[in-house]
């Protein structure tokens, strides 16, 4: 028999919020990377920025770029439906930007 499921942490179940780094580019973007259930789709929104539909990669990451600059930055996760639409409960990961 199956092992029964652990329940399931708070936040998006298509992302690890724990994976999110965020590295700093030249001329003000930054880089927000991490990893997810491959294949699965989820919308990302980085401080206040517009919100971006991210599709994790095959071997199981992905990334965006966003223009955040110094300071702290909530980047907001939530799970998406085949069409797009968001689902479940969404969680967030507070970045600080040097």
């Amino acid at each position: 028999g199956e092992a029964a499921e652990e329940a399931a942490p708070a936040g998006p179940a298509n992302v690890v919020a724990s994976s999110i780094i965020a590295t700093p580019q030249d001329g003000g973007l930054v880089t927000i990377s991490g990893t997810g259930t491959p294949g699965a789709s989820f919308l990302l929104t980085p401080g206040d920025q517009a919100a971006t539909t991210i599709v994790v990669g095959e071997d199981g990451t992905w990334s965006t770029d966003a223009g955040l600059g110094p300071g702290e930055h909530t980047i907001t996760l939530q799970d998406v439906d085949d069409s797009g639409a968001p689902v479940g409960v969404a969680g967030s990961v507070v970045v600080v930007l040097e």
